[in-house]
């Protein structure tokens, strides 16, 4: 269940959006995947491209476009399935210095409108995927991790409240009055970061970026130590798995446990 509300349970979720928003019965989860970098897609953009050239110059089927085929079959094994929004990443520039949250901007509108639907002033009106009675899943591997990040931070600084019978979503810190009696607040279920890493910052330079984030209820952070491009981790407790294996095959193999996580999620276990 993607609010908190003072109860927080799916029997008062389902009230509120009944009586509120006039959702349909059909409960929809929803999981925003980002995949890794693609050289020939520079400007990243939404469908995970299949494939990519790699340096001996042929064309190999990327294996964040398999971990997602993956996610995708795992949803004809649940009730109702999912929906999924899925992203390349933007490439940086090489003068992008701190400027990452700008540069990744047009990708993350382009999620936010397909979750929450279009910019309406300061909120988002409607019409998208997002539905507060499903779960909410942000899954990002190589720089899509940070595009993944980046996603929670924004929800949580701009589109934290979610309005049942507006069905909008906008600032918490900003909410009126009728927001307060008509809303909950927005929560993402589950954060999947694999192997997250950027290939123009280097490894011992500071990200501007922060972990774990209050809109976040669990964070799964799957990573290798070691390579020429590598993952960290976020040292929390419960947050880190760290793993054994070459960076490009990290979505294959965290994918059973990433499955398991999923499901332990929507099952809510």
């Amino acid at each position: 269940m993607s609010v908190q509300l003072r109860q927080d349970n799916a029997a008062e979720c389902n009230r509120r959006a009944r009586e509120l928003a006039h959702l349909p019965e059909t409960v929809k989860h929803t999981i925003v995947f980002f995949g890794g970098y693609v050289g020939r897609r520079p400007q990243g953009g939404p469908q995970v491209t299949e494939t990519e050239v790699n340096e001996q110059g042929e064309t190999v089927r990327r294996s964040s476009f398999s971990a997602l085929n993956s996610i995708r079959q795992l949803a004809t094994n649940v009730p109702g399935g999912f929906e999924v929004i899925d992203f390349d990443p933007r490439l940086l520039p090489n003068d992008a210095g701190q400027e990452l949250r700008g540069r990744w901007a047009p990708v993350l509108d382009g999620v936010l409108t397909r979750l929450f639907g279009p910019l309406n002033g300061a909120v988002r009106s409607g019409g998208g995927m997002f539905d507060p009675r499903g779960a909410l899943i942000v899954y990002g591997y190589s720089a899509g991790g940070f595009h993944a990040v980046l996603l929670c931070e924004t929800i949580e600084q701009w589109y934290g409240w979610y309005n049942f019978r507006r069905r909008t979503v906008g600032s918490l810190q900003y909410r009126t009055p009728a927001d307060e009696r008509e809303g909950s607040s927005v929560r993402v279920d589950l954060l999947v970061t694999v192997d997250a890493c950027i290939q123009r910052i280097d490894p011992g330079e500071a990200v501007p970026f922060r972990t774990p984030l209050p809109v976040v209820r669990r964070h799964r952070n799957f990573y290798q130590p070691s390579g020429q491009f590598h993952g960290r981790p976020i040292r929390m407790d419960g947050v880190d798995v760290p793993m054994t294996g070459r960076h490009e095959d990290m979505p294959r193999i965290s994918q059973p446990q990433v499955e398991r996580e999923i499901l332990n999620t929507l099952y809510g276990q």
